[in-house]
């Protein structure tokens, strides 16, 4: 549908960024990326679209080996165990957080906190 020109609205660029962003290559994950900041641009509602340009964004940083900007990765390690992936919060700040529609930094560890939990829970 991407090479025959069949993605031209806001929401049809959210759905394919989403489908990129579950690749495994890096560039994949870029397309996804550009293909997110696209529907940003054209969306009315950004909520979702500006979310998603982060979360690419993060998860390429995250599949280069570097640490992510906004704090949307999580990883899951060998125990179970959720961890946020590492941030360098240096670069973005919670109000920039806010205005692209992600958590900050305190609710991301919450919810680091919570996923954890549940697993507790279930035992």
């Amino acid at each position: 549908m991407l090479e025959n020109g069949h993605i031209r609205t806001s929401k049809d660029y959210y759905h394919a960024a989403l489908i990129f962003q579950h690749g495994n290559k890096s560039e994949d994950i870029r397309l996804a990326h550009a293909l997110a900041t696209i529907a940003a641009t054209l969306a009315e509602d950004k909520n979702k679209a500006n979310w998603l340009k982060a979360a690419t964004w993060d998860r390429l940083m995250m599949n280069l080996g570097q640490p992510q900007w906004c704090g949307t990765q999580f990883v899951k390690d060998d125990s179970g165990i959720w961890r946020l992936y590492n941030i360098d919060s240096d670069i973005v700040y919670d109000q920039q957080r806010i205005d692209w529609s992600v958590r900050t930094l305190e609710e991301s560890k919450a919810m680091e906190k919570s996923l954890n939990s549940k697993k507790k829970s279930k035992h």
